[in-house]
């Protein structure tokens, strides 16, 4: 058996060891913790710009779609306007006629 002195030095010297590792697991788990919480931050910053960019495209997408909507509406509106139009002079055309034919037909009497 070794005398206590020894035993003690012993014991010191692998406690440092103990302290040692521990220091560098530490750090270790600090570094990995660090590169981990920039790699999270770097890809929220990623994400938040392809989501900002999808936004962007699905407004652009979202205007144009609204414009040409509008000019359909239009279009037809203005297609509604001239068949009512058309419409109203063949009744007035058929009304002149008929108006025509009644007072021929009175002047005939």
């Amino acid at each position: 058996m070794k005398p206590l002195d020894q035993q003690l030095a012993d014991l010191s010297v692998c406690a440092k060891q103990v302290e040692d590792t521990f220091e560098a697991a530490k750090k270790e788990t600090r570094d990995r913790v660090v590169a981990r919480r920039e790699q999270a931050r770097a890809s929220a910053a990623q994400f938040a710009d392809r989501v900002e960019r999808d936004i962007r495209e699905v407004g652009d997408s979202v205007a144009g779609q609204w414009n040409a909507l509008q000019a359909k509406v239009a279009a037809d509106i203005n297609r509604l306007k001239t068949a009512y139009e058309e419409r109203q002079q063949a009744i007035r055309a058929v009304l002149d006629a008929v108006a025509a034919k009644l007072d021929a037909q009175d002047a005939r009497a």
